[in-house]
């Protein structure tokens, strides 16, 4: 799948100058980052919080001066992405990766076969100017609740200086998330169905532990097709960390109210202290939108469909939306502020918008 663009803050990737690594010795001592957990210090950094590790040591406004190779991976039951970036020079040095190839394998960290079968990947086209970058993401099904190991192997142009790294990540679940689909029909994420049918925008689902939530996702219910009546659903919004990021039917997709190229299938947003991962999935029929912390996946499929599932026990029983509760018990989905509620009517009023409804308009 190909990889096109890395929108960055400004603030987070003035990166100085690094001196040039000419031996393995040298090279062993580079770390592999984990790049949320980079941003998350640098974000720290620049708001005075010592709680929050500083994984590169310094406080100013720069990514550390020490040679660097950051790593970012996402998984749920059916989908992987594995990204690489090399961050051991800039300037007038040269990246040790510049011009090479990373090699990975993944399997169940329950299951590993003796000898992993490695696919390589050469440099990506596009990626993070000037920081060479590796990109790659397969399908499943993999099995659900468990552990993927996945091998890392980057290797110089010539061939002789090599880079490895093991990351285990656990895959995301549950994997029967909730779902909004056709006119619209909307099955919570404990498994309630019921239907709405007005040309409003919904609050989906949101953080209900936090005042104001730290995260929430919206759904504009659209026009009525034809003479049926029958709805499109035709936007999404998912507003976090003072960011919102748009994915509408048509493929389109806007960070902060600007639209983003998707000329190619795959590419990473960050906008302010929010990174997600926007990439279309092998089958094309839709995005997928991940955010850095891993709480949720959001997935939009061009037949009008939406599909979401939390990643995080964190918010288990602390939901509130469209979405319901997300206790594990359907039977109290419609529940308004925690209190008795069986009228879908009523529950869906209550998490209108405000403001937000259209003039009734049919499409023939």
């Amino acid at each position: 799948m190909a990889f096109a663009t890395l929108l960055c803050c400004a603030f987070l990737f003035g990166v100085s100058a690094f001196a040039t690594i000419k031996t393995q010795e040298e090279l062993d001592q580079v770390p592999f980052i984990l790049l949320s957990d980079w941003i998350d210090a640098k974000l720290a950094a620049k708001q005075g919080n010592p709680a929050k590790r500083q994984i590169s040591g310094d406080d100013d406004d720069d990514i550390s001066t020490e040679p660097t190779i950051a790593y970012q991976t996402y998984r749920t039951c059916d989908h992987i992405l594995l990204a690489a970036i090399d961050f051991t020079a800039k300037g007038g040095g040269s990246s040790v990766f510049e011009g090479g190839t990373m090699s990975y394998s993944f399997y169940n960290a329950s299951n590993p076969p003796a000898s992993p079968d490695y696919t390589v990947v050469d440099q990506h086209p596009v990626g993070l100017p000037p920081y060479p970058t590796f990109v790659t993401e397969w399908s499943g099904p993999h099995p659900p609740c468990t552990y993927l190991t996945i091998l890392v192997v980057l290797t110089n142009a010539d061939g002789t200086l090599t880079k490895n790294a093991s990351f285990t990540r656990s895959i995301a679940c549950p994997c029967d998330e909730g779902d909004v689909k056709g006119d619209p029909h909307i099955t919570t994420l404990d498994g309630f169905r019921y239907n709405i049918n007005e040309p409003c925008d919904y609050t989906l689902l949101r953080d209900c532990i936090h005042t104001p939530p730290k995260w929430k996702i919206i759904m504009t219910n659209g026009k009525a097709i034809g003479r049926s009546g029958r709805r499109r659903l035709e936007c999404w919004r998912l507003v976090m960390n003072n960011s919102t990021i748009e994915l509408f039917q048509n493929g389109d997709v806007k960070v902060d109210g600007t639209s983003v190229s998707a000329e190619e299938s795959t590419f990473f947003v960050m906008a302010k202290d929010l990174l997600n991962v926007v990439t279309e999935t092998p089958d094309k029929k839709g995005k997928v939108v991940i955010p850095y912390d891993d709480t949720f996946f959001l997935k939009v499929e061009t037949n009008y469909r939406l599909k979401l599932g939390l990643k995080d026990d964190y918010f288990k029983g602390n939901t509130c939306g469209l979405f319901g509760n997300y206790n594990g018990d359907p039977s109290d989905d419609l529940y308004i502020n925690g209190q008795p509620n069986k009228n879908v009517t009523a529950f869906t009023e209550y998490w209108k918008v405000p403001n937000s409804c259209r003039v009734q308009e049919v499409i023939i």
